[in-house]
């Protein structure tokens, strides 16, 4: 099955045939014949009824019989009222079909026999009460025509009237077409659609059903330029201007909060450190047992004095230091990990904030996971010389006049690179030696390590407040940037629809203009209906316009003129309200 929807979209959408109807040929009338309910239906295919309708004088609506009572036929019948004054409904009948007679036989069916009552049962049960006022106004007129018998009847005549002789055959095939004519109404059809438009009816209805249209069009459009879609888009505007205006304060707050020093809200976190570094120091004063202990195994062992700080009180003391670094950072985190990152604002800068817009939340997170991570930690190394060390001196370094410097030299070597077995460092260390040691390593932790962990910590929590205020400042710049691109948007979107509001206004003021125009043009012709000039007067005028015209064409045509005069259409007298436009209208 072809659909050219499908199979041929790029279908020629018009075609224009003339045909050998003499009638048209004769006359001024334009029939156009536009696609039926089933090629509608199928196909859509109703763009040129939509095309000519507003131009049309009235409308013929050809349906079959079987139809009539089809609501499908007569959806869009109330809506063409609407555009015409008058419609022609003809009921094409099928004078030859048959159907079973109560004996059994087969007889001319009720549509053949007597098609007025099929129409009479239309008019009773199926039509609409619109359509009933349309007949009983004169506006509706229903016919029952065969039309495939009137179209053959037609052609018949012609190609008679065309073999025949000029006399009586002529006379005789005009007596036989008006007795068929008379069965078949399809003369009668023709007559009452001749005299429509040939009258001033026409002309009449053809100046409402334009005036009644396009008054029509005009309140649509005054509705449509001041109804709801109109009164969101200005709407929509007021809306734009409170958003910029907001847009714009909200800049200017941006750019007060890009200025402000946001350190002060971070004054009691250095305080808070501090205080974590004084619990830390307390915990860490009874823990010097363990740098004892290694002092104990060094004594223990055949290690020279370097290595005593090298392997054994270094590396304790980084595992030390390390440990206060993981308290540390765990406890300002949790003093971090809150919607303000650790800032306390005063509450005009929190209401600040909050009117901008700018949230710290996102932006928390990832700062808190680099805490820490951008600053050296510090790496504690003790050193100590063996010049203070007390040594004990026995019995044989007095005998042989050893002093102290000597056996010192002896014990630690020149440099501090002599090994010493752990029975000669019990004989020169114990005692006085191992009490020094200790209390050196003791106050190298009370004294020493609690600056570089002060360091440290002022240095986190410095690179950390730096660090937050670069991105609150970054997010300041992110928002006053998307600020601006709303505002340039928002004015795109306002000079967008205010052009569309003044155009609105423009249509309203044009046809507030037009239907007062429209308004004078109906005025003007109703008076002219009731004081217009008799219509036969005006038709008498325009035959002898035509003759004139004629005349002297021919005279132009035989040469025998030698000054042709130039006609004078100002000398032709037409009253304004005379129907001349019904000439033209067969």
């Amino acid at each position: 099955e072809f659909d050219p929807e499908q199979d041929h979209p790029a279908a020629i959408r018009r075609v224009d045939v003339e045909l050998p109807a003499e009638n048209l040929a004769e006359s001024g009338t334009v029939l156009v014949d536009t696609p039926g309910l089933y090629s509608r239906m199928k196909f859509g295919y109703d763009q040129m009824t939509k095309d000519f309708r507003d131009t049309a004088a009235c409308a013929i609506f050809v349906v079959k019989t079987d139809d009539l009572f089809f609501e499908k036929v007569f959806e869009e019948f109330e809506e063409l009222l609407g555009y015409f004054s008058r419609i022609f409904l003809v009921s094409n009948i099928d004078s030859s079909k048959q159907d079973l007679q109560p004996d059994g036989s087969l007889g001319l069916s009720l549509e053949g026999s007597d098609p007025g009552k099929v129409i009479e049962a239309f008019q009773s049960l199926s039509i609409s009460a619109t359509l009933q006022q349309a007949i009983e106004d004169g506006r509706l007129n229903i016919y029952s025509i065969d039309l495939l018998k009137a179209a053959s009847r037609r052609l018949s005549e012609k190609s008679r009237m065309t073999e025949a002789s000029p006399a009586g055959a002529e006379l005789d095939i005009a007596a036989d077409s008006a007795e068929v004519s008379a069965s078949d109404g399809f003369d009668e059809f023709l007559g009452d659609l001749t005299s429509y438009l040939n009258s001033s009816d026409y002309l009449r209805d053809f100046m409402t059903d334009t005036l009644g249209m396009a008054e029509e069009l005009i309140q649509e459009e005054i509705q449509q330029s001041t109804g709801e879609s109109s009164e969101q888009l200005r709407k929509t505007c007021e809306d734009l201007d409170v958003a910029i205006e907001a847009d714009q304060k909200r800049i200017q707050l941006l750019t007060e909060l890009a200025g402000t020093d946001w350190t002060a809200s971070f004054a009691h976190l250095r305080k808070e450190s501090e205080q974590l570094l004084i619990e830390l120091a307390q915990k860490l004063d009874g823990k010097g047992s363990s740098l004892e202990a290694a002092i104990d195994e060094w004594m223990q062992s055949d290690e020279n004095w370097h290595e005593l700080f090298s392997r054994r009180l270094n590396p304790l003391l980084e595992r030390k230091v390390s440990n206060f670094i993981d308290y540390l950072l765990e406890q300002l985190r949790v003093m971090l990990d809150t919607s303000t990152g650790g800032a306390r604002f005063s509450f005009d800068k929190t209401e600040s904030l909050n009117r901008a817009g700018l949230s710290m939340d996102k932006r928390v997170p990832q700062l808190l996971e680099n805490f820490g991570k951008n600053v050296e930690v510090p790496k504690p190394h003790m050193e100590m010389g063996f010049d203070e060390v007390p040594l004990k001196l026995g019995f044989m370094d007095k005998l042989l006049f050893r002093n102290e410097a000597k056996v010192r030299q002896q014990f630690f070597g020149a440099d501090g690179e002599q090994s010493n077995t752990p029975a000669r460092k019990y004989q020169r260390l114990e005692g006085a030696g191992t009490e020094y040691l200790k209390a050196a390593t003791k106050s190298y932790v009370l004294d020493t390590l609690p600056g570089l962990q002060k360091d440290y910590a002022n240095q986190i929590v410095s690179r950390y407040i730096d660090s937050y205020c670069a991105a609150l400042k970054q997010e300041v710049t992110v928002l006053k940037a998307k600020a601006d691109e709303d505002i340039r948007t928002k004015k795109a979107d306002q000079e967008f629809l205010k052009e569309a509001v003044d155009g609105l206004e423009g249509i309203n003021l044009e046809a507030q203009k037009l239907a007062e125009s429209l308004a004078q043009i109906g005025a003007e012709f109703d008076t002219g209906l009731l004081a217009g000039t008799d219509e036969t007067e005006a038709q008498q005028q325009i035959a002898q316009f035509d003759d004139e015209v004629e005349i002297e064409l021919e005279d132009l045509a035989s040469g025998d003129d030698d000054d042709p005069e130039v006609l004078d259409f100002e000398n032709v007298d037409f009253d304004e309200d005379d129907d001349i436009a019904t000439s033209a209208g067969v």
